[in-house]
């Protein structure tokens, strides 16, 4: 595998920090289906350091949006 094909992979704690939220959270979130995508390797998670990014820009709500349906209250 070429250096530009490696991909920034991260343990559920470390997306956690990323994240600034507990390694449980994103554990309840995959167990809903919720969350940013990630990889099961085994009995390993892993999660992709460019998904993690999408999936926050993807969650980005303008200011004076309304939060439930993205349009302006």
């Amino acid at each position: 595998m070429s250096h530009a094909e490696q991909l920034d992979l991260m343990t559920t704690e470390e997306c956690a920090r990323v994240l600034r939220c507990r390694p449980q959270t994103l554990r309840k979130s995959r167990w809903l289906g919720r969350g940013p995508s990630y990889i099961r390797l085994g009995n390993r998670v892993l999660y992709e350091r460019a998904a993690v990014i999408s999936w926050i820009r993807a969650h980005t709500v303008t200011a004076g949006a309304d939060e439930t349906n993205g349009r302006a209250a």
